[in-house]
C-alpha cells in the first residue's frame, strides 16, 4: 500500500461511544483535522475485550499496519485493562513511530492524564469540610481494578486526614456499571446497616443507580443522604438532582494528545507526563445548589432521543434477522444490508477472504485474526455502490486515500465477531455524534450474527453438494449444477454442445499400497485440480467416488478441437505437478470424452455412459504392472 499523503494517526480504544472515551476521540479528531492529519480509530467491543482481551476483542488492533501510519494514541481503558498495549508499543518502537497514551501514566511513552487521585480526594474533603459528613460509604469499581484502587486510596486518605475511621468492609463494589451498583444497594438495605451521611461513588453511572435505589426507599437527596459521582457524564448534568461530580475535560485531553503527537512528528522534545486538573462540580446532589426542576425537560428530551434511536436499531435488526433467516448466500444478504443499513451515505463492509470463499473453516487465529486479503463485500460512497477487487489487508479500505481527499479523514473500524471468530470489519466515517457512533457499534455487533447465520447455511449447503477431500462437487451437486447449466442454455435458445469427460486415475491402488493413503489422497486432489482447471469456467467437475471423476463443459465451437485442447491442458498440468512434487510416483489418468447437442430430450446419463466406455478402453490399453 502506498503511504497516505497526510500524517495518519491510529487510535486504539474500547467501545468509544461511551462517555469520556467519545469526548477524547472527538478532541483527537478536531485537533487532527485542524492540523491536516487523518485519524483511523480501531474500536474493540468491550463486551468481548473484557472476557477475551487480546485473543478476541482487542484483535481489531492487529489490523493496524505500522508501516503505513505515522503515530498511535492509546485510550485509557486499553492501557489499564489489557495486555494489548504492550504489543502496540513494541510495534511502534520497532517501526520508529511515536505513541501517546491518554489518561494512563506510562514511564515509556508520553502521556496525557487527569489527576484523579487529587480530585477524588478533594470531593471527599468537600463533603467532610463543607457539609459536615462523618460517616461515608464508597461505591467503588471492580475489586483490584486500577481505577478502583486509585479512588479507594483517595477516599481513605481524606478520611484519615480528617481523623475519621476507615472501614474496608464498608466499601461497596459496583463494577462501574448500573446493574451491579443496584445489586450492592439492595444488599446494603437488606443488611439493615445504618444510612451513611453520603454515598461517594467512583463514577457517575453508579451514582445515578444509587439515587435510583434511594428514591425507591422514599429517601430524599440531599436532605436525607448525599450522593456524589465522578466523570462528569452528560446524564449526571440532567439528572434530578444534578449529580455533584468531577468533570474531566476529555475533549481537551484528546486535543492535547494530538498536540504532543505533532511535536513528536516535528522531532521536538515533549514532557513525559502532561497532567490536567479536573473541574470540581459541586451541585444539587450534595446540597450546594438548589434543585432545578426545569432541567427535567432537557433530560426528558435526551431520554426520548436515546429510546427512539434504540427502538429504531431494534426494528432494523429484527428486519435484517427476519430477511436473512431464509437466505443461503452472502450475496443475497448484501441486498438486505443496502436497504436496511442505518448509515450516512458512506460505509465499507470488509470480510475475510477465506470467510467469503470458504477455502477453509473460518477459525480464529490468535496472531492473525484478519486474512492477508480482504473482500470488499459492500462499499457505499456518497450514496453510490462501488465494486472493488480483493485488497491486501494493509490497505484497510480499497479507496482510503481517495476518501481522505474527499474529506473523510476520520474513519472508525469495528470488527465483526461471532463466538471466537473474526469475520471482518465495518468502517464508517464519523463526526461528533456519540449516538451515531453507538448506532454503528451496535449495528456491527448485530451484523456479525446475520453474517455468521447466512454463512453457516451456505456452508451446510456447500457440504451437501461438495466432496470434502477435493472441494469439487459430489454426485448430487453435479446433477444439480448441470441441470441448471442445461436449463439456461435451453432458455436462451442458444445452440450449444455438452461435453462429458469421464476421468479415472491410473494406479491409485498401487500408490495407496506402496506409499500410504495420505499419498493416495494427494494424488486424488491433484487429479481433481487438473480436471477442473483444464475445463475452465463453463464447466462442472465432480467426484463420483474413489478415483472416478466426471466433468461437464458447455461448448459452442468445434467439440473435437475442444476435447483435444482439454486433454493437452490436462496432461500439461499433471506433467508440471509431477515434475515439481518430488514424489516417487507420477499422477496419471485415463480420459473418455463424449459430446452431444443440448436439446429438450438430452440424456446426461447416456452421455456419461458413452464417455465411461471410452475411458475404460483407454485404461485397458495401459500396462498396469508399472506405475513409477
Amino acid at each position: 500500500m502506498e503511504k497516505p499523503k497526510q500524517k495518519t494517526i491510529a487510535v486504539c480504544t474500547l467501545t468509544c461511544s461511551y462517555g469520556g472515551d467519545f469526548e477524547m476521540i472527538k478532541g483527537i479528531c478536531l485537533e487532527a483535522r485542524k492540523r491536516g492529519f487523518a485519524v483511523l480509530v480501531f474500536d474493540a467491543p468491550e463486551n468481548y475485550a473484557s472476557k477475551h482481551a487480546d485473543k478476541i476483542g482487542c484483535g481489531i488492533f492487529k489490523l493496524i499496519d505500522y508501516g503505513n501510519i505515522d503515530g498511535v494514541i492509546i485510550s485509557q481503558r486499553v492501557m489499564y485493562s489489557h495486555h494489548s498495549e504492550t504489543e502496540i508499543v513494541e510495534q511502534c518502537e520497532k517501526h520508529s513511530i511515536p505513541v501517546v497514551s491518554l489518561n494512563f501514566p506510562d514511564k515509556k511513552i508520553p502521556s496525557v492524564c487527569f489527576d484523579d487521585n487529587y480530585s477524588f480526594e478533594k470531593m471527599v474533603d468537600h463533603l467532610i469540610e463543607k457539609h459536615g459528613c462523618k460517616k461515608l460509604r464508597l461505591m467503588s469499581g471492580p475489586k483490584g481494578n486500577g481505577y478502583s484502587i486509585t479512588r479507594e486510596n483517595a477516599f481513605k486518605a481524606s478520611l484519615e486526614k480528617h481523623g475519621l475511621e476507615f472501614n474496608p468492609k464498608e466499601i461497596m463494589y459496583g463494577d462501574f456499571w448500573r446493574i451491579p451498583a443496584l445489586q450492592r444497594m439492595d444488599e446494603f438495605f437488606a443488611s439493615g446497616a445504618e444510612l451513611p451521611d453520603a454515598f461517594v461513588c467512583a463514577n457517575d453511572a453508579m451514582s445515578i443507580a444509587v439515587c435510583e435505589k434511594l428514591f425507591e426507599k422514599g429517601l430524599r437527596i440531599p436532605e436525607d443522604v448525599i450522593v456524589t459521582g465522578f466523570d462528569g457524564l452528560e446524564l449526571a448534568d440532567y439528572h434530578i438532582p444534578k449529580i455533584s461530580t468531577v468533570r474531566c475535560d476529555n475533549e481537551y485531553a484528546g486535543r492535547e494528545a494530538v498536540k504532543i503527537m505533532a511535536s513528536l512528528f516535528a522531532g521536538e522534545k515533549v514532557e513525559q507526563l502532561r497532567v490536567l486538573e479536573p473541574e470540581m462540580q459541586f451541585r444539587e446532589s450534595c446540597g450546594c445548589q438548589k434543585v432545578d426542576i426545569l432541567n427535567a425537560n432537557n433530560y426528558a428530551y435526551l431520554s426520548e432521543r436515546d429510546i427512539g434511536h434504540q427502538k429504531y436499531l431494534n426494528y432494523i435488526q429484527q428486519e435484517i434477522a427476519t430477511f436473512s433467516a431464509s437466505l443461503n448466500s452472502l450475496y443475497e444478504l448484501k441486498k438486505i444490508f443496502l436497504k436496511k443499513m442505518p448509515f450516512s451515505n458512506t460505509a465499507w463492509i470488509m470480510l475475510n477472504h477465506k470467510f467469503m470463499n470458504m477455502e477453509k473453516d473460518f477459525k480464529f487465529l490468535q496472531r492473525k485474526p484478519f486474512d492477508d486479503y480482504m473482500d470488499t463485500f459492500l462499499c457505499i460512497q456518497e450514496g453510490n455502490v462501488l465494486d472493488f477487487p480483493l485488497i491486501r489487508r494493509q490497505q484497510y479500505l480499497p479507496n482510503l486515500q481517495e476518501s481522505f481527499d474527499k474529506g473523510y479523514t476520520n474513519i472508525i473500524f469495528m470488527p465483526f465477531i461471532f463466538g471466537e471468530e473474526f469475520l471482518g470489519y465495518l468502517a464508517v466515517p464519523f463526526e461528533d455524534d456519540s449516538l451515531e457512533l453507538s448506532r454503528y457499534e451496535r449495528f456491527a455487533q448485530n451484523l456479525s450474527q446475520s453474517l455468521a447465520s447466512v454463512k453457516t447455511r451456505e456452508k451446510l449447503e456447500y457440504l451437501l453438494v461438495r466432496d470434502q477431500l477435493t472441494g469439487v462437487f459430489n454426485r448430487r451437486g453435479f446433477y444439480s449444477q448441470i441441470e441448471r447449466f442445461v436449463f439456461l442454455k435451453l432458455k436462451n435458445k442458444k445452440k450449444c454442445n455438452l461435453i462429458i469427460y469421464s476421468v479415472d486415475m491410473d494406479f491409485l491402488k498401487e500408490i495407496n499400497d506402496t506409499y500410504g493413503h495420505n499419498d493416495g489422497d494427494f494424488a486424488i486432489k491433484v487429479l481433481a485440480d487438473a480436471i477442473s482447471i483444464s475445463a475452465g469456467k463453463n464447466s462442472v467437475t465432480a467426484r463420483f467416488g474413489g478415483d472416478e471423476f466426471v466433468c461437464a463443459a458447455i461448448e459452442s465451437g468445434d467439440c473435437e478441437q475442444a476435447i483435444t485442447k482439454y486433454k493437452e491442458k490436462f496432461q500439461k498440468y499433471l506433467d508440471d505437478v509431477n515434475a515439481a512434487s518430488g514424489k516417487p510416483y507420477k499422477v496419471s489418468a485415463s480420459i473418455g470424452a463424449q459430446s452431444a447437442l443440448i436439446t429438450e430430450d438430452l440424456s446426461i446419463e447416456n452421455i456419461i455412459a458413452k464417455a465411461d466406455k471410452l475411458m475404460y478402453t483407454e485404461k485397458s490399453g495401459k500396462k498396469r504392472s508399472k506405475f513409477r
